[in-house]
């Protein structure tokens, strides 16, 4: 499946705009630390590759944000997007890239930690940019720290919960209720935290919708996780939502399921035990990929109705695949990409 994004072409200039002041003010945070950073050249910024820094720019077009401002927030959002994934690295044992640098490879911990660093640095950076061009006041560059500190703040205290390890099978409902609208919800809403503060010229009640939007998008894309990480969380004593509605449908298979994870550990083949599970409880995993789906397009048809509406099962499809849950998908095809 392919959609040709010329109606997006200053969408897209826009986003590579945003992007390259984050990488530009990273660079001069670095520049005298000895580590060298590595920026990409504007056409290689594919959209593919930042598709939710996409949605969130787009939710600010909708909303009738000024360009000029519309870059800035991408740029900011790049900076809680490194100090999110760095989190998650460390919490995860891994190594997602926000920052390419000349550090070795192996380095995972000591990266994750200059991700964080640098990208808390380059917000302020960013917000005193924007003071210097006359769009934001200076009492909205000294609060935006604390805001934007706040809108991620609840989502990494809901995961430091997990780190121990959870014991208590929550019901799907308090799952998505109590952990999932949390850990990723939430999440999905904090590139509005800055504009919700600063924008007041903007319609309040088209805004709730566009942040509902997100928070619907956010959801649906926690549960594809649940899906593609059933093992890893159960290994890991995390919430997980296909769980939950294995055990609350049957609960003493669930328990076994449970513990052949926990008790065979890293020997276990991970894929031929989905499968096996998969062909035994097909409506388990039926139902969170249909729950899932039906999240993200209620975010997507707020988010791109009226002349964008085509995007709907494109955007669907595509996050979809980026998360790795197509096989879930049967009406799916593969090979979604962006022109």
């Amino acid at each position: 499946m392919a959609i040709d994004f010329q109606q997006f072409s200053l969408i897209q200039e826009e986003l590579r705009d945003g992007l390259i002041l984050f990488y530009k003010k990273a660079e001069n945070v670095l520049s005298d630390s000895g580590v060298k950073l590595v920026i990409p050249k504007r056409d290689d910024i594919h959209l593919e590759d930042h598709f939710f820094s996409l949605l969130f720019l787009y939710a600010y077009f909708k909303a009738g944000i000024d360009p000029q401002k519309r870059i800035l927030y991408v740029a900011a959002n790049q900076c809680l997007r490194g100090m999110v994934t760095g989190c998650d690295n460390l919490l995860d044992h891994e190594y997602k890239v926000t920052l390419e640098t000349g550090l070795p490879k192996e380095a995972t911990v000591f990266r994750s930690v200059l991700d964080i660093m640098v990208s808390d640095r380059v917000l302020t950076d960013i917000m005193f940019h924007g003071f210097d061009t006359d769009l934001f006041t200076l009492d909205q560059v000294k609060s935006s720290g604390k805001i934007s500190m706040d809108a991620l703040i609840r989502s990494g205290a809901q995961e430091a919960g997990e780190e121990k390890g959870i014991y208590d099978i929550l019901p799907p409902k308090s799952v998505l209720n109590d952990i999932h609208s949390i850990k990723t919800g939430l999440l999905f809403q904090a590139p509005w935290a800055l504009p919700d503060k600063f924008e007041d010229k903007l319609d309040a009640g088209n805004c709730a919708k566009i942040k509902e939007a997100l928070f619907s998008i956010g959801l649906g894309c926690q549960i594809l996780d649940d899906l593609v990480d059933l093992i890893i969380d159960l290994k890991m004593k995390r919430h997980n939502y296909v769980v939950s509605l294995f055990y609350e449908s049957e609960k003493k298979a669930c328990l076994k399921f449970i513990n052949t994870i926990r008790e065979n550990g890293e020997t276990i083949d991970g894929k031929g035990v989905i499968l096996a599970l998969q062909h035994a409880h097909p409506d388990l995993f039926r139902s969170a990929a249909h729950q899932a789906e039906t999240f993200i397009t209620s975010g997507c048809r707020t988010l791109f109705s009226g002349e964008q509406e085509s995007m709907i099962p494109f955007c669907v499809s595509f996050l979809i695949q980026r998360i790795g849950a197509q096989s879930y998908f049967e009406s799916h095809q593969a090979g979604t990409r962006l022109k």
